[in-house]
């Protein structure tokens, strides 16, 4: 970290926290700053003198040489990029590079990095009390089919861009290491189901001008795996149709569909790409045997992000569905409704119906293409496709 003088920029932030990407990038960037830890866990960020500085009262925050304040971590990458070329942190102005990168920069900015305040802080979002765990839940899936994403977006070997590192990596890496309770999704669920964020958050910790801050943050992870030892995004395995649900440990405590109730593993979003959409375990549940309990039980046994079951219908819908995360009961969520709708829709005649969830009826529509369907209920809209 470089020596602190009058005309340093000033990063107030915390260890693992946001601020890390900003912290990377002025490394990069090779401009002296100096870091004033605004400790979250000891909620100095919620305090007056910090108010001052940042009246929202979050992190992080940078004063530039010339004495303004900078929040928002895209922002003040864009202004780093802006304010030191040459440091190339970004490709060049009006390149077809440069606007990928923005487009990622902006899509973590507003669809991933928000989701951990809902994560972390599930009661300030709850609907009515008593709702946290399930507010926690839908987050939780949000987050990984986000991932999953951008997974699919990385070009290059490692990086975001087929051209090369950039300062999107930086952002990537620190939000990939979060939430920082979800030991099952940083130690399984991002190496297997998104090895390529994985691989880039590696090559991050290993860069020349990251090393010693990333280490100050979080331990040194070991050497990404090479180019050749991943598939190429298109053709990144999904489990085979016709397979079984994962084996557990012992017959005898496997959750697993009883005997009897037909179960599809299908592919959502798939985009026109085989074994390459959002997995979705849905079980044909009709008579209504199973109880929430069991439901619960199967989805976490199926570690899916989101396991749906048809129920029987109610309110003249076509059916009933309820979606579970591996943790808990969701009361919608985009890529089981897109899923759901292939199977709820293979037994009826008509060209739109609708289907019961928790949070009321939503109308589905078939698209022109084989597979394809519309979703829509209130401000909520959905267009994709699914394949069994």
């Amino acid at each position: 970290r470089a020596q602190s003088s009058a005309m340093n920029y000033i990063l107030y932030g915390s260890r693992g926290s946001g601020s890390l990407a900003i912290e990377l990038a002025l490394s990069e960037a090779g401009v002296p700053f100096r870091v004033e830890d605004t400790s979250i866990e000891g909620a100095a960020q919620r305090s007056e003198w910090f108010s001052a500085i940042n009246p929202q009262r979050k992190v992080p925050a940078l004063l530039t040489p010339q004495g303004e304040t900078l929040t928002e971590s895209a922002a003040i990458l864009l202004s780093l990029d802006e304010r030191h070329r040459e440091a190339a942190l970004l490709p060049p102005a009006g390149t077809p590079e440069r606007a990928q990168a923005l487009r990622w920069l902006l899509f973590i900015s507003s669809e991933i990095y928000p989701l951990i305040e809902v994560i972390d802080y599930p009661e300030r979002f709850e609907a009515s009390p008593g709702t946290a765990d399930a507010t926690r839940a839908l987050a939780k899936a949000k987050w990984r089919d986000r991932w999953l994403l951008l997974e699919r977006a990385i070009a290059g070997a490692p990086w975001l861009l087929s051209g090369g590192f950039c300062l999107v990596d930086l952002y990537i890496a620190v939000i990939s290491r979060w939430p920082s309770g979800d030991k099952e999704y940083r130690a399984e669920w991002l190496p297997t189901r998104a090895p390529r964020v994985e691989a880039l958050a590696r090559a991050v910790a290993e860069r020349t001008a990251c090393k010693a801050v990333w280490q100050g943050h979080f331990p040194s992870p070991s050497a990404p795996p090479a180019a050749s030892e991943l598939e190429p995004p298109a053709t990144r395995a999904s489990p085979p149709a016709a397979a079984s649900p994962p084996p557990a440990a012992s017959p005898a405590t496997r959750a697993s569909p009883p005997e009897g109730l037909p179960f599809h593993i299908l592919d959502v979003f798939t985009t026109g790409r085989p074994m390459s959409g959002n997995q979705l375990l849905v079980v044909e549940d009709r008579n209504d045997t199973l109880s929430t309990e069991a439901m619960q039980q199967i989805a976490a046994e199926i570690g899916f992000a989101e396991s749906a079951f048809v129920r029987s219908p109610t309110g003249g819908c076509a059916a009933t569905v309820r979606i579970f995360t591996t943790d808990a009961e969701v009361p919608q969520a985009g890529h089981p409704i897109i899923g759901l709708s292939e199977v709820v829709g293979s037994g009826v005649d008509a060209s739109e119906f609708a289907m019961m969830t928790n949070k009321g009826p939503i109308r589905v529509r078939r698209g022109a293409a084989a597979h394809q369907w519309f979703a829509s209920q209130d401000a909520c809209d959905w267009l994709g496709s699914a394949s069994a």
